[in-house]
C-alpha cells in the first residue's frame, strides 16, 4: 500500500507538466515523461492503472427504436370431461388454434380410476392426453390443457 501511495503522489505531482508518456520505474513508481521513457523505465498504458479521465460530453440522442412485440398474454384452460367404460380409456384436451400448449393435467370423477399417463400428445401438437384404467363400473375422466398466446 505504501508503494502505491508514493506512485500516485509522483503521478499527481508531475501531472501539470505537458507529459505524453507514462513510465514505470523498477521500484514501481510511475512518472510522466515528455516523449519516451528513460533507461530502465518502461511505458505503461494509463488504462491498465485504473486511472480515469473526466467524462466526455453527452452525445446526441439516437433514433427511436422499433416497437416491441405484443405485450398481452392470453391464457386459457381447456377442460374435457368424458364418461368412459371399464378398462383403458383416453381423454384429450386440445388448445384452440393459435395457442401453444404450456402444460396440462388429469382428474377423475370418483377417484376409483388408476392414472396411467398424463402428458403432451407427441403425435398431435397442442393436445394433452390422459389415459386411465377405469374400474368395472366405468368413470368420469378429465383432461386439462393449459394454453397461451401473445397478442
Amino acid at each position: 500500500m505504501k508503494g502505491t501511495f508514493v506512485a500516485l503522489m509522483v503521478l499527481v505531482a508531475t501531472q501539470t507538466a505537458l507529459a505524453e508518456v507514462l513510465c514505470r520505474r523498477p521500484s514501481g513508481v510511475l512518472v510522466m515523461r515528455p516523449e519516451t521513457c528513460k533507461g530502465r523505465e518502461w511505458p505503461v498504458d494509463p488504462a491498465t492503472t485504473g486511472l480515469q479521465g473526466p467524462p466526455g460530453a453527452q452525445g446526441a440522442q439516437g433514433p427511436q427504436g422499433p416497437a416491441g412485440p405484443g405485450s398481452v398474454l392470453d391464457v386459457q384452460t381447456v377442460i374435457n370431461q368424458r364418461s368412459a367404460g371399464p378398462g383403458l380409456a383416453q381423454t384429450d384436451a386440445t388448445c384452440p388454434a393459435g395457442y401453444a400448449l404450456t402444460g396440462g393435467g388429469a382428474g377423475t370423477g370418483d377417484g376409483a380410476s388408476e392414472l396411467i399417463d398424463s402428458s403432451p400428445n407427441a403425435s398431435q401438437p397442442g393436445t394433452w392426453v390422459v389415459i386411465y384404467y377405469n374400474p368395472p363400473s366405468g368413470a368420469l375422466n378429465v383432461a386439462f390443457a393449459m394454453c397461451a398466446r401473445l397478442q
